[in-house]
């Protein structure tokens, strides 16, 4: 059996995590002030112009873990609001060797 890497990336800002197929398998959002609600939304694309497979809206730490992952067929963008200070995510590339 083939080992596959799972990517961590922490980022405080929307971004294009990854350009190609992909598994999200994890996310935590942090916000920026407790009890004040932020937004984090995972696109399947390169921008926000992608299909949305996810939403959040939290105003405490949040961690979600998706089994199955959720599947993204472009690519992975994030997008969250100022209420965002910060998130994580766990993914990996579907092919080998494509990762970021």
């Amino acid at each position: 059996m083939e080992e596959k890497l799972i990517n961590t990336h922490v980022e405080t800002n929307s971004k294009l995590l990854n350009k190609g197929p992909s598994w999200i398998y994890w996310m935590t959002a942090n916000p920026a002030t407790l009890g004040t609600a932020g937004t984090l939304g995972i696109y399947d694309g390169f921008d926000n112009g992608g299909k949305k497979v996810f939403e959040v809206k939290t105003g405490y730490d949040r961690f979600n873990t998706f089994l199955p992952p959720i599947s993204c067929n472009q690519g992975i963008y994030v997008e969250v609001d100022a209420a965002i200070d910060s998130y994580v995510v766990g993914y990996s590339s579907k092919k080998r060797g494509e990762e970021g």
